[in-house]
């Protein structure tokens, strides 16, 4: 008998699972913009960073209070690198208010809970910040070398650090469990490197590129190995996205954290982006109709998906479980 109701489980399972096939579930749209990646802020077709001066009237005392608020991450720069950090700062606290401000809104549903999970891991809770840096916190961003998500996984990176992604779901955009594994990826970079800039550039270039660059120019620092860039075979020089990878991470994080003293404030939320509520985590059964599901907590289909944006599907995976995740007050 129990043998007759698994099959006759599964046939169902597969029977939901064709229908919605032949009924066309779609995709969700992704943001495709070179607004995301680490070039987000060269938009404006200036020259890179290093060939621009810094501009010429001095910091206020606003911007002095929050570039000197040091973290873990920031507290001893070598001369080189407390200059590029600067030189950025002041870009984006002058030039750049407008996107931080989107950037903020993005995170506002995300930032607080994406510092405890590295708190949780016993890593810098300011490695919170990396995502702005990658996507803006917008768990749909598609970079140029079609990395996904807040945290920007390419797909090999992200199936070794446990996300799925097939035709059900992405889990690159799902923003509690990519934020868990950008920590334990962030977690093994550093127990290669023990040390913390190494570990985030390599986030950008992978821990291979780093170590080959280390192992040649004998730097123990990644400032050293930067100033030894040029005298390195070419394969194995750092690319100008990476040189400036943890320089402009260290930026950011200063204007974030600094947001009163700069006067940044989150931009307003619109249609495009809504306002999103804490959520909690609940467990959907193999082929939950979810539109339905949706209707029963009084959500709108496109409300669910804002919560929800690594389902591909109005239906969840046929074969498994997967998690969902619903505003606290329309949990069931």
């Amino acid at each position: 008998m129990g043998i007759s109701y698994g099959k006759t489980c599964r046939i169902v399972a597969l029977s939901i699972a064709l229908a919605a096939f032949m009924a066309g579930c779609s995709r969700q749209e992704r943001v495709d913009s070179p607004e995301f990646g680490p070039y987000w802020d060269e938009q404006d077709g200036n020259a890179p960073v290093p060939q621009r001066e810094i501009r010429s009237y001095p910091m206020t005392s606003a911007e002095k209070k929050a570039f000197e608020r040091k973290s873990e991450l920031d507290k001893k720069l070598d001369p080189w690198m407390e200059q590029e950090v600067k030189r950025v700062f002041l870009k984006y606290a002058r030039d750049r208010k407008s996107t931080i401000q989107a950037f903020m809104r993005n995170s506002t549903p995300y930032l607080a809970n994406s510092k405890a999970v590295f708190r949780r891991m016993g890593l810098p809770e300011d490695l919170a910040y990396l995502a702005f840096l990658e996507s803006g916190y917008n768990p749909l961003a598609v970079s140029r070398s079609r990395a996904v998500g807040m945290w920007q996984f390419i797909s090999s990176t992200g199936r070794n650090y446990g996300l799925r992604q097939d035709w059900w779901v992405d889990e690159r955009m799902d923003p509690q469990k990519s934020t868990e594994a950008a920590a334990a990826y962030l977690s093994r970079l550093y127990e290669i490197f023990h040390d913390w800039h190494l570990a985030i550039a390599s986030y950008n270039a992978g821990e291979g590129k780093i170590g080959r660059a280390k192992d040649a120019s004998g730097a123990r620092r990644l400032e050293d190995i930067i100033r030894h860039n040029e005298r390195l075979s070419y394969d194995l020089r750092l690319r100008e996205e990476t040189r400036l990878y943890v320089p402009r991470f260290l930026a950011i994080a200063k204007v974030v954290r600094g947001a009163d003293e700069l006067g940044l404030k989150p931009a307003p939320n619109d249609s495009r982006h809504p306002a999103l509520m804490p959520a909690v985590g609940l467990t959907a059964k193999p082929a939950t109709d979810l539109v339905e599901f949706c209707r029963r907590l009084g959500m709108t289909w496109r409300e669910f998906l804002s919560y929800n944006p690594q389902f591909l599907r109005s239906i969840s995976p046929a074969n498994r479980s997967a998690t969902e995740y619903v505003p606290r007050n329309r949990e069931s």
